[in-house]
């Protein structure tokens, strides 16, 4: 049977490189660049199927600039590399994603946030191993989960995805361990759905 995986961020946690240095003193400091590996879960389709909080299909509308945790979304000028891992900093950015059909899941909003962990925010960087990245103008099938840590503090609200989404081209779902027709991956998924008992969260 096929694995999939979904994303379990320790960015603080765990296994972490950072690179580059911060001035100690008053002067402009030198960009910092952070590289993270996050563990990560192999899960089968049932398994994704059941842990997921949304399955739902539809494409991205917007991309929004990259923050840091922060309240104002930017790094402090005095901050150092120490700091950064102390505090827990991380850098992460948000999408608008259209749904079209939901699969799981009714959050009764048309567009939902989906967030992924890392990028840019002036000359500082944040590169995490295995992120997904999405695009405009292509249509996805998504296994979404509610982010609860630290960036849910200053930014609740959104969902993070697993690291190989489904992309829909010509009728099929197609992600990097994966190829299904469209139309029976739903109901593939719908079918297991209707087997799974209801949980009262």
């Amino acid at each position: 049977m096929n694995k999939y995986k979904i994303m379990y961020i320790v960015v603080f946690s765990g296994t972490l490189m950072l690179l580059g240095s911060c001035s100690q003193e008053n002067l402009k400091r030198e960009p910092i660049t952070i590289t993270a590996y996050a563990s990560e879960a192999k899960l089968s389709l049932d398994d994704l199927i059941g842990m997921a909080d949304l399955i739902v299909i539809g494409d991205f509308v917007n991309f929004h600039p990259s923050r840091w945790n922060t309240p104002d979304g930017k790094l402090p000028d005095n901050a150092t590399i120490e700091t950064i891992s102390r505090q827990r900093l991380s850098i992460f950015s948000d999408s608008e994603f259209h749904i079209a059909k939901y699969l799981k899941g009714d959050t009764q909003d048309p567009v939902i946030r989906i967030r992924t962990f890392g990028g840019q925010v002036g000359e500082d960087r944040m590169i995490i191993s295995d992120e997904p990245t999405y695009e405009t103008g292509k249509t996805y099938v998504l296994f979404l989960f509610h982010d609860t840590g630290t960036t849910s503090e200053v930014a609740p609200g959104a969902y993070y995805g697993t690291s190989s989404p489904y992309e829909v081209k010509d009728g099929k779902a197609i992600s990097a361990d994966d190829e299904w027709v469209l139309d029976e991956l739903i109901a593939y998924i719908q079918n297991s759905l209707s087997q799974t008992p209801s949980q009262t969260p």
